[in-house]
Parts: structure tokens; sequence; C-alpha cells
């Protein structure tokens, strides 16, 4: 059942772009506000909000909101690169660094998302992984490596979040399963057999992405990728349904072949592709 009314969502939308809309990218990562904090805390209260795909595609066709939900996604997406950073800070300065990896919030997430990443790309013991876009905390490759004996690559263009992820990996004495790289998608291929190439979500723009993938990579490599595909999720991530909604016709050579829906607590579909040709 639909909770709120199509005017309700637009107007605490309009709520919180007004409060959030003059910050900088950097007053964002460094702000600790309460104002702050409680604008992160309705937009994930609203993003859980169920809501059909005719609701949001009104959402998405109103002019009023085309601005609005650009700042608002940009807002997201920096708080929760400033929450894996006071998480890794934690972490560096923890005695029991695993503990404070476990105690973080979206950890169970991260668990579930790895066993679908596993059954999709039918990973096994001694495989190895690349993650492009793997920020300043991993934690996809390091719950991959931990709990299923794979090895990994992350591949991140932020020297800053490298240097911590690096940090995070010793900390964890993990440097013999996982390697950070300094790059981006023109690293690729690596020299190592690779038995999966797991796309983040904030790796943009997807479509030059798999074109250089379509270029250079060889046939039956596998690719996976993370979406929103119900709900206000969906629109709140506007980088991610764009590219969807525009790569089906830009993947070229990769095929998709599966699909794995969320089940409680995740909310990202996961899409695996391989290079059929």
């Amino acid at each position: 059942m639909q909770l709120l009314q199509f005017d309700e969502v637009k107007k605490i939308f309009f709520q919180i772009y007004n409060r959030i809309k003059d910050f900088s990218d950097i007053e964002i990562m460094q702000n600790s506000s309460d104002s702050i904090i409680e604008q992160f805390k309705i937009l994930d209260s609203m993003a859980a909000i169920p809501v059909d795909d005719l609701f949001v595609r009104t959402l998405e066709k109103d002019p009023d909101l085309k601005s609005v939900i650009v700042e608002i996604s940009r807002f997201r997406k920096l708080y929760n690169i400033k929450l894996e950073i006071e998480r890794a800070e934690l972490i560096l300065s923890s005695n029991t660094p695993w503990k404070i990896v476990e105690n973080f919030t979206f950890y169970r997430n991260y668990l579930e998302l790895a066993r679908m990443e596993v059954k999709g790309a039918n990973l096994c013991k001694g495989d190895h992984i690349v993650f492009l876009g793997s920020g300043p905390l991993p934690l996809s490759l390091i719950i991959l490596c931990k709990c299923y004996g794979v090895t990994g690559t992350g591949i991140e263009q932020d020297l800053e979040y490298v240097n911590i992820s690096k940090r995070i990996i010793n900390k964890l004495n993990m440097s013999d399963e996982i390697n950070i790289l300094h790059g981006n998608h023109f690293n690729l291929p690596l020299q190592a057999e690779t038995q999966l190439i797991m796309i983040a979500a904030a790796a943009i723009p997807k479509q030059e992405i798999f074109a250089h993938l379509n270029k250079v990579l060889k046939k039956g490599t596998k690719a996976s990728y993370r979406i929103y595909e119900k709900g206000l999720r969906k629109f709140l991530d506007v980088d991610s349904s764009i590219e969807h909604n525009n790569l089906n016709d830009t993947w070229g050579n990769f095929k998709e072949y599966r699909r794995i829906r969320p089940e409680p607590p995740v909310n990202n579909t996961c899409i695996f592709c391989t290079r059929s040709r």
C-alpha cells in the first residue's frame, strides 16, 4: 500500500533540497551537524516507502523535480562516502578492526551482496575478481575474499580513497588476498586471469566503461553491476537509473545472462553479463 501521495513526496523533496542545495561537496563530506544527519535519515526513510512504477515514472516526468533530484542524489552519494570514510577511520584506529567492520550499519547488506555475486558469477575458491570503483572502504572485496576464498584487485581513481583502502587492507591483514590500484577502467585488462569484473554503482559513465571492455576483454569474461529497480530508491539514484535505462543498447558484445533480485536487507539488483564474442 502506498503510504504517501504524490504532492506529499514532492513537498518533502523540495524541503530537503532547500536545506542541502547550497552545500558544496566538501561541506557535505565534512559537516557533521544534526541538520545534515537529519536530511540523510529522512531520505533513507523515503527510499524505503513502497511505491509502484507508475508513481516513480510520474516523479521522473515532473519538470519541477529535475534539478531537485539531481542535488538530492549528489547529497546521498556523498553522505554515503562520508559514512564509509568515518568507518574506515574507526577501523584504522581500533585494536579490534574486524569488530568495527562487522558492526558497520551496512555489513549485513554487504554479506548478502557478496553471496549474490558468488551465485551469479559461479565464483569458486581461488578465483580472482576485479572491483572497478572500489572506494575508500572496499567491503565487497573484503567480504568476498574473507568468506569465499577468492582474491581481488580494487581499482579506484580517487588517490585519497586508494591510500585509505590500502591502509584498511593492511590493518585487516588481507594484503595477500587484496591489491588496490590507482586508476580506472582503462587499467583493464589486468595480467592476472580474472573470473569477474564487478562495476561499482558509482563507477560512471557505464556506457564508456562497457565500450572499453568491449574492445579489450576476451570472450567469456563476466561482469556485474548493481542497480535499484524498485520504488523511490530507483528515483533517488539518478546516475544509476539514467545509466541503466540507456545501457542495454550500448553493451555491445556483453549480454545479460542473469539478474538476482534482492532480499532484505539488500535493495540492489545484481545484473550479470558475459562477453559473448
